[in-house]
């Protein structure tokens, strides 16, 4: 006999935001050579706020593991109609019209080029990451979507293999995949030119660790002992404070590591660092499952509305600040706060009336929702 779980997790919606949030201040810092901004610190995450996108790669593995194994159980092999047709009801709208929004507005200069019309079919079928000329060439954050895409076909490919897998060997596949993959860009294309080995390592072969852990913490939260081990967390405050001190060591180290190696020029670096991170990020998400939420406090609420923005936040931010920074001259201190007001403003605006009314109608959702909000049900510790 089944039993119900915890019905939802809103905070790691909250995660999302503040990773997409993360990046925003990232290239912020960059696109206005904010030189002052603080090195130590707390605030020096964001200088390496790049990393904010192998956190969205965790959080990814987690909500997609939890959305696609939910269909499994309930529809069995017919899953994949359904679980494809919610994903690019969230994805493909407000992709299309921020690339639209970038050609009109930030980067018209683009239409003169003699690969435009390639360079656009590439990036509205999602495969724009795999060729150099035009990865990040249209709103540069958005590689990460055909990353996003190619994971999604392999679970719809994998989902009933990678529900059932032992966990560790899943894991060793997946993070010597990634291990192996990373390796071998290092060794072809350092030294050399960064944006170059950025783009090769990563690919998703480069990136199946950070799902990998999403993905074993989907199916950890979907368990009977998993379920009994959230309890434990949320009502045993030594193990709770040691899980926490644990992840802010490990956050502090990655911050660390980040300041005292170029990761370019480190090979482990290259090839172990995003590991690290992954690990650190899966950590956080499953403290904050182990988090009591009443579905009506604000707390929820509000995590669950900063979620289903986030998708804004992170796809609006790059025109925001091309745009702010063309046509003004503000100090950074000044400007950074108008960025992620127009960004956020932008980000509620489409959610409300692009993004929300589209779920709506194409995926069917009366209530669209992060899938962090769907309900869970235990499944045997031996399908863990």
């Amino acid at each position: 006999m089944e039993k119900a779980a915890r019905p939802f997790f809103p905070l790691v919606d909250a995660l999302r935001a503040f990773a997409a949030l993360t990046v925003l201040v990232y290239h912020f810092i960059a696109h206005w050579d904010w030189t002052d901004f603080p090195a130590t610190g707390p605030l020096a995450w964001f200088r390496g706020g790049w990393m904010a996108v192998d956190v969205f790669f965790v959080i990814s593995g987690f909500v997609i593991g939890l959305s696609a194994f939910g269909r499994l159980d309930a529809q069995g092999e017919g899953f994949r109609k359904g679980f494809l047709r919610a994903r690019l009801a969230r994805i493909v709208p407000l992709h299309f019209l921020t690339l639209a929004a970038y050609l009109a507005f930030v980067e018209p200069a683009l239409w003169s080029r003699d690969d435009i019309w390639p360079n656009v079919v590439a990036h509205l079928a999602f495969v724009h990451n795999l060729f150099f000329d035009w990865y990040g060439a249209i709103n540069g954050p958005n590689w990460s979507l055909g990353v996003e895409m190619q994971f999604y076909l392999l679970v719809v490919l994998a989902a009933p293999w990678l529900r059932k897998v032992r966990p560790l060997p899943l894991a060793l596949l997946f993070v010597l995949t990634a291990w192996a993959w990373r390796w071998g860009a290092h060794l072809v294309y350092q030294p050399g030119p960064v944006d170059v080995a950025y783009m090769a390592q990563t690919q998703l072969p480069g990136m199946l660790d950070e799902f990998a852990l999403g993905l074993l913490l989907a199916r950890l939260v979907r368990s009977a002992s998993g379920q009994a081990l959230l309890r434990r967390v949320g009502t045993e405050s030594w193990l709770r404070h040691g899980l926490v001190l644990v992840a802010a060591l490990g956050w502090w180290g990655v911050v660390a590591l980040h300041q005292q190696f170029d990761y370019w020029e480190e090979p482990a670096m290259a090839v172990f660092f995003r590991t690290g991170v992954a690990g650190c990020a899966a950590l956080t998400v499953l403290l904050l499952c182990a988090v009591r939420v009443s579905r009506e406090s604000v707390t929820a609420q509000a995590s669950l509305y900063l979620g289903k923005i986030s998708y804004g936040l992170y796809l609006w931010h790059i025109p925001v600040l091309f745009l702010l920074g063309r046509h003004t001259e503000m100090e950074p201190l000044r400007a950074l706060p108008i960025a992620i007001g127009i960004t956020t403003g932008l980000a509620v605006v489409t959610w409300h009336c692009v993004e929300e009314p589209l779920l709506r109608r194409w995926a069917g959702r009366k209530s669209p929702a992060s899938p962090t909000a769907e309900r869970v049900r235990a499944a045997p510790d031996g399908a863990l």
